[in-house]
């Protein structure tokens, strides 16, 4: 379009200066001065001597029309492309600070864990839940509810209705925390595949060894208790 516009400009500046010099030419050459010739018999003259070249000039109009048209255009067009750009500057650099800020908090969840969460199970595996628990729960993996561990895991079930209630209350509150810790990842902007990269085997195999007390809470198969854990772990177990 650049050049297109540049011909026409080119164009049009010829065409003004030809028709320019032909009028001047046909005034000059038919033109002469008499006081004794009426003025509207001069000015027919001057009408007559302007229109021979009437084709060009309207040619020249329309080229200069059609020029300034495409410039406009063109105008228009870098104006409507800078903006765009500006646009997408804008827009790429809030992308960039919000993909920090997720970063940033995922990194701060995943420290969380490490620290805090990661502390609590071993505590709570220590000094609140009963001694000698299965590592591996049978029958547990796909179904993790109180009927199952009653049926595959009698003597731990036991032993689980016999704590007191402080006890049973920590390994609760211990096991909701993991769950909380989980949801932010189901249900916010979080990077879960970040955060998986650096704790998911931890998590998947610290979730495992507290599916018997998991299930223990968990009445059936409806149970909303601790979902978001094994929903995460679910997710991170198709990652691994």
């Amino acid at each position: 379009m650049r050049k297109l516009i540049y011909l026409l400009k080119l164009l049009s500046f010829v065409l003004s200066i030809l028709s320019l010099i032909l009028l001047i030419s046909a005034l000059s050459t038919d033109l002469t001065f008499d006081s004794k010739t009426e003025l509207n018999v001069s000015l027919n003259n001057i009408y007559n001597s302007a229109l021979k070249y009437s084709e060009l000039y309207r040619l020249c109009l329309i080229v200069s029309a059609f020029w300034i048209t495409l410039r406009q255009l063109r105008i228009s067009q870098e104006n409507q492309a800078r903006n765009f750009n500006q646009i997408e500057f804008i827009q790429n650099d809030i992308l960039d600070k919000r993909n920090k800020e997720i970063r940033v908090e995922t990194l701060n969840q995943v420290k969380y864990f490490q620290n805090e969460i990661q502390e609590s199970i071993e505590a709570l595996i220590n000094d609140h839940l009963p001694n000698s628990f299965p590592i591996i729960w049978r029958n547990l993996q796909e179904n993790p509810i109180s009927e199952n561990l009653y049926q595959h895991h009698r003597s731990f079930y036991d032993k689980m209705t016999a704590l007191d209630s402080r006890n049973k209350n920590k390994v609760n509150l211990i096991l909701r925390k993991i769950d909380s810790f989980s949801a932010f990842f189901l249900h916010s902007s979080l990077d879960s595949n970040l955060a998986f990269q650096i704790i998911g085997n931890d998590f998947l195999k610290q979730t495992d060894l507290l599916l018997g007390p998991l299930a223990f809470f968990r009445k059936d198969e409806n149970s909303t208790y601790c979902a978001h854990l094994l929903e995460l772990k679910t997710k991170w177990s198709n990652l691994h």
